[in-house]
């Protein structure tokens, strides 16, 4: 009796242990690409090393608790700076400020480009083309922007929209951009990119960087 009490228990163990293992495995087995999971409360997909895109090197996280910190700080990052992109853009009165200049306006006619580094999200740089006059130095016209990731090799940057107006006379140019924040993670052998919500910022340019 007592030896059947021993092998009950071990039994009992063993069957109360499976859920847990399912939950933490993660195993490379059980996922393939294109499937969806769930890392905490964070969407996201399983995808083939080969489908990387080029640059991207996944960071190593040890658990879905530790995924999820790195979500959520990431998560934070974005939804400050586009808080402050907001606010920062309503308190603009008559922004173009007389329209964006004409080639008439520029005397002296050159083109030129600025970098920002949004400095609530580490890592991320904006870049605006521009036609510019000098004497004095002033803003024409934004022909382009262009943002992206440097220094995280983990994140990816999708814009989806960018744009720029003359403010101030030519002496600012403040640029509209957004997009999708995709973090690419290593979890038990298992590559997934994690997508954050569409977000919208803004920055601004000033001509004495002509």
């Amino acid at each position: 009796m007592k030896k059947f009490k021993i092998v009950s228990t071990i039994l009992l163990l063993s069957v109360m242990m499976l859920p847990f293992t399912n939950v933490f495995a993660y195993a490379e087995s059980d996922y393939y690409a294109g499937q969806k999971i769930e890392l905490g409360k964070y969407s996201g997909t399983v995808i083939d090393e080969k489908d990387l895109p080029e640059g991207i090197q996944p960071i190593k996280v040890d658990s879905i608790k530790e995924a999820e910190a790195l979500l959520e700080k990431i998560e934070a990052e974005l939804s400050l700076a586009e808080k402050l992109s907001l606010a920062k853009k309503n308190t603009l009165v008559n922004p173009v400020n007389g329209s964006t200049l004409t080639d008439s306006n520029l005397a002296t006619r050159g083109t030129g480009s600025q970098i920002n580094n949004y400095s609530f999200i580490s890592g991320l740089y904006i870049k605006a083309y521009y036609t510019y006059s000098t004497n004095p130095n002033r803003f024409g016209s934004c022909t382009d922007v262009a943002s992206y990731i440097s220094g995280r090799p983990y994140l990816d940057w999708r814009q989806t929209n960018g744009y720029g107006v003359v403010l101030d006379s030519g002496r600012t140019l403040g640029v509209s951009y957004s997009g999708y924040l995709d973090t690419y993670i290593l979890i038990n052998s298992n590559f997934t990119k994690m997508s954050t919500d569409h977000y919208s910022l803004y920055t601004e340019f000033y001509s004495i960087g002509i």
